[in-house]
């Protein structure tokens, strides 16, 4: 019985439980992609940005590509522009936005060399708009692919990269609910009634005012005719001398 224990079995499940942390370990996510902010809430006819953010480890990122998918009859993709990951003026493989299919296609390379570890940083940044007629509820903006290079241009095993997506919560717009208060003023015009009291004196007229009345209306109706019959004596005589003129120039 003891020859069968030669020790090897034991030696065996000796390095099996060295190696197996070892395994472990190595397969455990060490690059960590995600949508910032992983939770965003808009209403139709809003914007929003969702940042493509990477944490590359120990690894030093050469380049990458991403694909993205979100639901196009919920959200279009305005404007796509590159991040920090890569450096400045980074090269640019392809960039396709496809709003129809709900799509975007990045991929994008560092220029010059690279040197381990890449500091975290934002693969890419998307703006976003809800449509007017995008219905209430939760969608989600998927990371559909990752690839990342790394500073040796080899493949990072999609074991070791972990990505999250971000959920959008659309909500209703409610109706603004708008106060009016109309305030009028009301001038209340008092109209004074005036009751004109009109008083009648009679005077009862003597004798002798009657004939000094009458006596009045007699001498201004004589002066008047005095000065009627004054005016004719004069226009006659003056038309008397004009024809006398007349008839003694005729005359010679």
């Amino acid at each position: 019985m003891v020859g069968r224990f030669n020790g090897k079995p034991i030696m065996a499940l000796v390095s099996l439980l060295i190696i197996s942390p070892l395994i472990i370990a190595h397969s455990s996510p060490e690059v960590f992609v995600k949508m910032d902010p992983t939770s965003i809430e808009t209403s139709p006819g809003e914007s929003f940005i969702v940042a493509v953010k990477v944490d590359p480890g120990n690894y030093g990122i050469s380049g990458g590509e991403v694909n993205i998918a979100f639901d196009p009859s919920v959200f279009n993709a305005e404007e796509v522009d590159v991040g920090d990951l890569f450096g400045p003026e980074p090269l640019e493989g392809f960039k396709e936005v496809d709003n129809e299919a709900g799509t975007i296609r990045y991929a994008i390379a560092r220029k010059g060399a690279t040197i381990p570890p890449t500091p975290p940083g934002t693969f890419i940044k998307i703006t976003f708009r809800t449509l007017k007629d995008a219905k209430p509820g939760t969608y989600e903006i998927e990371i559909t692919k990752i690839g990342l290079a790394d500073e040796k241009f080899q493949d990072i095993p999609q074991a070791e990269i972990e990505v999250t997506g971000a959920k959008v919560v659309v909500t209703t717009i409610l109706p603004t609910e708008t106060t009016t208060t109309v305030t009028v003023t009301t001038t209340v015009t008092q109209a004074a009634t005036t009751t004109a009291i009109t008083t009648t004196t009679v005077t009862t007229a003597s004798p002798i005012m009657i004939t000094r009345y009458f006596t009045s209306i007699t001498t201004r109706i004589v002066e008047r005719r005095i000065i009627d019959i004054f005016y004719t004596i004069i226009v006659a005589g003056l038309t008397a001398i004009i024809l006398v003129s007349i008839f003694l120039i005729i005359s010679r």
